[in-house]
C-alpha cells in the first residue's frame, strides 16, 4: 500500500510527464501552422489559420480555464485542414482525406517518430479530439444518435475531452460562419464549406424548410447534410451552432457565444491567383495553386486578381446579411430578428449570473441583537 507521500510524488511525476507531453503536441502544432502560413495563401486557409483556429482556442481557455489538454487539443484541432486544403483543393475531403482523419495521421507519425508512448492518456486525448471533433453526437433524419464504435470506446476523461474541443469549435463557427459564407457567395463558389450538402434544384429557393426554421429557433440540433434542401436551410443550420450556445445551461459557453458575435468580422483581401510548387514537411503532396499577395492592384487585370472587402459590426450584422442572400426580406429580417431576441435574451441571464455571485459573495454585516 502506497503511504501518501509516495502517492504524493507520483502524481508530481505524472502531472511533469503529462506537461512534457503537451509541451511537444503543441511545439508541433506552432511548427506546422507557421510553415502553412508561409506557403498557403488561399483566403480560405488563411481564414482558418488566423482567424477560426485561434478562436477556438480562446474560447476553450475561456470556457475550460484550467484545462491544458483541452487547450493544447484546441490548438490542434484543424491540423490536418492543411493537407486536406492541398490533396483536395478545398474543405471537401472524405475518407483518409478528410481534415479529422488526415490531422490524427499527423500526429501519430509525429509522435511515433519522437519514440513517444503513443498510448499515453494525454497523447490519446488530444488524437481522439482532433479524429473526432464535431462527429459526435449527432443524430440521423430519423432522430436516431449516430453510434461512433471507436469514440464509444474511449474513457470518460477522452470523451469529455473530445466533446469540449467540438463545443468550441461549435461556438466559433456559430459567430463566424455568417463571414465565411458571405466570402463564398462573393467568389461565386458552390459548397466548399458545405461538406456535402447539395441544394435541391426543385426546392423554393427563397424559402427555408419549416423543420430547420423551427429546429434553428430552438437551438435542437439537426443533420445539415440530410434536412438542407436550400441555401436558406444551409444558412439557418450555421445560425442555428449560435442559438444552441446561447441557449445553453453552462453560462460559461453562454458568455463565450455571445463574446464571439460581438466581434466584428474580418477584412477579406482577395489576392494574385499563382502556380507552384510547395515543397513542405507539413504538406504530404505539392500543391498546384495558390496565391501570392498583391501591393500594387493596379498591375493586375481584374481577371488575375479579386479584390473584396467583408466588414460587419459584428455578427448578428453578418447573419441578417447572409440570411438577405437566400431568402426574401421578410423571411431574412424574421430570421435576424429572432438570433438577436435570443441574444438578448442570454445577455440578460448573463446579467442575472452575474449579479446573483455577486450578491453571493457579499457578507452582510448586521448589527448585534439588541438584549
Amino acid at each position: 500500500m502506497q503511504s501518501v507521500s509516495q502517492k504524493s510524488s507520483n502524481d508530481v511525476q505524472v502531472q511533469k510527464k503529462a506537461s512534457i507531453e503537451l509541451d511537444l503536441l503543441r511545439s508541433f502544432g506552432e511548427k506546422v501552422y507557421e510553415e502553412q502560413r508561409r506557403v498557403m495563401l488561399s483566403p480560405d486557409m488563411q481564414f482558418k489559420l488566423n482567424t477560426h483556429m485561434p478562436t477556438v482556442l480562446a474560447v476553450t481557455e475561456s470556457v475550460y480555464p484550467n484545462d491544458e489538454t483541452k487547450q493544447v487539443a484546441a490548438f490542434l484541432h484543424d491540423i490536418g485542414r492543411g493537407d486536406e486544403f492541398a490533396l483536395t483543393g478545398g474543405f471537401v475531403g472524405k475518407g483518409e482525406l478528410d481534415h479529422h482523419e488526415v490531422g490524427a495521421k499527423m500526429l501519430e507519425d509525429f509522435w511515433l517518430s519522437k519514440n513517444q508512448d503513443i498510448d499515453s492518456p494525454v497523447f490519446q486525448a488530444v488524437y481522439h479530439a482532433v479524429r473526432f471533433h464535431g462527429l459526435v453526437d449527432l443524430k440521423d433524419k430519423q432522430g436516431q444518435e449516430i453510434v461512433i464504435p471507436q469514440f464509444e470506446a474511449l474513457s470518460d476523461e477522452q470523451k469529455d475531452v473530445v466533446r469540449s474541443v467540438s463545443i468550441a469549435d461549435n461556438i466559433t463557427n456559430g459567430g463566424q460562419a455568417a463571414e465565411y459564407l458571405h466570402r463564398e457567395l462573393l467568389e461565386q463558389r458552390k459548397n466548399v464549406f458545405a461538406g456535402g450538402f447539395i441544394p435541391d434544384e426543385t426546392a423554393n429557393s427563397k424559402q427555408p424548410s419549416e423543420y430547420c426554421l423551427k429546429a434553428f429557433e430552438e437551438g435542437v440540433n439537426f443533420n445539415r447534410n440530410l434536412e438542407c434542401k436550400t441555401y436558406a436551410d444551409y444558412h439557418l443550420f450555421a445560425g442555428f451552432l449560435a442559438v444552441r450556445e446561447l441557449k445553453s445551461d453552462d453560462i460559461n459557453r453562454v458568455k463565450a457565444m455571445i463574446s464571439v458575435l460581438e466581434q466584428p468580422s474580418s477584412e477579406v483581401t482577395w489576392l494574385k491567383r499563382d502556380t507552384h510548387e510547395v515543397d513542405s514537411h507539413s504538406i504530404s503532396s505539392p500543391i498546384t495553386e495558390s496565391w501570392v499577395r498583391v501591393d500594387d492592384l493596379s498591375k493586375y487585370s481584374k481577371d488575375e486578381v479579386k479584390l473584396g472587402v467583408i466588414s460587419h459590426k459584428n455578427g448578428l450584422e453578418a447573419y441578417r446579411a447572409i440570411f438577405k442572400t437566400s431568402m426574401d426580406d421578410e423571411q431574412a429580417d424574421r430570421c435576424a430578428d429572432i438570433l438577436v431576441n435570443i441574444y438578448q435574451q442570454a445577455k440578460e441571464r448573463v446579467a442575472a449570473f452575474e449579479l446573483g455571485e455577486q450578491l453571493s459573495s457579499t457578507v452582510l454585516k448586521l448589527p448585534p441583537p439588541c438584549l
